[in-house]
């Protein structure tokens, strides 16, 4: 075997670590930021919609009531500041049991029962929990406009810096309970269990049967779809496409490289009577050992620096895991490229004279 490690192994090593090494940071990055906007928006729906209400007569608690009104939504309102800190939150309310809640440190995320019935409740996240809540007889408290709220959980990630560490959220039906004041715009985000846009649609005619002056105009809500669309459909190919371009020029290099480093060894096999069928083996097997050994000094080294950097602001982008079955399937990918490569390499072998061999 040690005929086989030398300077271009080595070498070639180092390329297919890097080459899968930046893969698995890709796929990782990619994923930290797929979950960082799932989590800054956690509860909606891919097709959540703004809504955008002007030009109404009707209080705010009558036009929320039609909202609220609708079967499997999830209703996201306007920003709102607390009374102690000014830290900024926002209001929510939903009215069916969510398949999954913001991350939560400590306590619960209200329920569905407590928007029902107007509970005046909040979560608060980790980074502002001390600034703006107060304890009464061991219950935290948060006073927003004046009014107590009861804190039932404090939400965020301990690993990582979630736009959720540094909000609150309060009970939106709780909050406009009272609340019959009168706006020129509003502006809410809605988002449905089922099919958003067909709930929107029911809320405007709704909204235009009460008040024929009422202009509701409604859009994607770009804020959640924009980035992970970008990212996932245009960027994150074109860098893949990238690697696998570097790679195939590599593999292509190494192939090359030993051929020529190796051409004299190559023409005693022949005259000590080994086939073609041999030394292609032969090449195939190096070569798919090189991949291999790179897969796995990437995914140690990934480890390595997820550990080294892991209470660093670099981790909130690469993430604390490496994504297993993406790298697998990358390498699986790596490898059938490799053996592609191979077939004219092969051929150049099987062209090899061993005495014109011997002479080199």
């Amino acid at each position: 075997m040690k005929k086989y490690i030398d300077k271009y192994s080595i070498g070639f090593l180092a390329m297919f670590t890097m080459i899968i090494l930046s893969s698995s940071f890709l796929l990782s990055i990619y994923n930290t930021s797929k979950q960082d906007m799932k989590i800054d928006n956690y509860l909606l729906s891919n097709d959540a919609e703004t809504i955008l209400i002007s030009n109404t007569s009707l209080i705010k608690k009558d036009l929320l009531n039609v909202i609220f009104s609708q079967n499997n939504i999830i209703f996201k309102g306007m920003n709102v500041i607390e009374d102690n800190n000014q830290k900024k939150g926002t209001i929510m309310y939903f009215n069916y049991d969510l398949d999954m809640y913001y991350p939560m440190i400590e306590g619960e995320f209200f329920s569905k029962e407590d928007c029902i019935n107007n509970e005046q409740v909040a979560i608060v996240g980790k980074n502002i929990v001390d600034d703006v809540t107060y304890n009464i007889d061991n219950k935290r408290y948060i006073k927003v406009e004046n009014r107590e709220y009861i804190v039932k959980g404090i939400m965020g990630d301990k690993n990582r810096n979630l736009k959720c560490n540094d909000m609150f959220i309060l009970n939106a039906s709780s909050y406009y309970n009272n609340t019959n004041n009168m706006k020129s715009v509003y502006t809410y985000i809605l988002s449905s269990k089922n099919d958003t846009d067909k709930i929107v649609k029911n809320i405007i005619n709704q909204l235009k049967s009460l008040d024929s002056n009422i202009v509701v105009s409604n859009t994607a809500n770009v804020q959640f779809q924009g980035q992970t669309v970008l990212f996932a459909e245009y960027e994150l190919p074109k860098i893949f496409k990238s690697v696998i371009f570097v790679f195939l020029i590599n593999v292509l290099i190494v192939n090359v490289f030993w051929l020529i480093s190796r051409q004299k060894e190559l023409a005693i096999k022949k005259m000590l009577g080994a086939t073609n069928v041999d030394i292609a083996i032969t090449i195939i097997i190096y070569q798919q050992v090189l991949i291999l050994l790179a897969y796995i000094l990437a995914i140690v080294l990934h480890l390595m620096i997820v550990i080294i950097y892991s209470h660093t602001i670099l981790i909130n982008y690469i993430g604390t895991q490496v994504d297993i079955l993406g790298t697998v399937s990358i390498l699986f990918v790596l490898m059938l490229i490799g053996l592609f490569i191979d077939i004219p390499i092969i051929n150049k072998v099987n062209s090899i004279n061993p005495i014109m061999g011997m002479k080199r």
